[in-house]
Order: structure tokens, then sequence, then C-alpha cells
């Protein structure tokens, strides 16, 4: 089902001249629905088509680690 919605949002949006907006439920929020918006983009390098959706419930956010260590981690009791 995601899959076919992707197939229809890459449709749609290669067929028009402006960048697209889709507002997808949380059942959308998935790789495959990503990867079709990351692979459409314009001749200038702009994006074609952008996701909006709510997060699944199961979502679990990372960032980039930086390059150099900010913080130590200790064992809970032991003094710093």
């Amino acid at each position: 089902m995601t899959t076919l919605m992707a197939k229809l949002l890459s449709t749609v949006a290669s067929n028009v001249t402006e960048p697209c907006v889709a507002v997808l439920d949380a059942y959308f929020a998935v790789a495959p629905v990503f990867a079709v918006a990351k692979s459409l983009c314009q001749e200038d390098g702009k994006r074609q088509l952008h996701i909006i959706t709510r997060a699944k419930s199961n979502l679990i956010g990372h960032s980039m680690a930086s390059s150099k260590v900010d913080f130590f981690l200790y064992p809970v009791g032991q003094e710093v």
C-alpha cells in the first residue's frame, strides 16, 4: 500500500513543474515513501516532492554524532 502511494506521488510530482507537498497519515511515514521523495529533484538540484506526516508512535530520533566527545557517562553513584 505504501509503495503504491509512493509511485502515485512520484507520477504526480514528475508531471508538474512546481515543487509538490504531500500531507500523509503516519501510516505512510516509512522508508520507501521518503526514498521516493529523496530521489525526485529538479534540474537545479532542489527537491520536487516534500512529505509532511505525523510521526509514528514507535519513532526514535537520532542526532548526528559530533567528532569530539562533549560528555562522559559515569555509573550511578560514582562521584565525578
